[in-house]
């Protein structure tokens, strides 16, 4: 029969190999970590540029209007 001094040794020897593998394997996560982080910038890159695109648009339509006032608001006041 195993005894339990036997048993306990057993269980923290292998604990110690299993920790040690832990340390060698590698992280699978650690790619789609770095995916995810390069299509974010990407993705917001994108939408800076498309952010002053779309300001420099509304410049040229609107001309000396300030483009910050609602449409609604703009009418009402040309309109009396």
């Amino acid at each position: 029969m195993i005894s339990v001094e036997s048993a306990i040794i057993g269980l923290f020897s292998f604990s110690i190999v299993l920790l040690a593998l832990s340390f060698f394997k590698k992280d699978k996560y650690k790619e789609l970590e770095n995916q995810v982080e390069n299509l974010t910038m990407i993705v917001m890159q994108e939408n800076y540029q498309l952010k002053k695109k779309m300001k420099v648009l509304e410049e040229e339509l609107l001309g000396n209007e300030s483009y910050t006032v609602p449409l609604n608001e703009r009418y009402e006041t040309n309109g009396k």
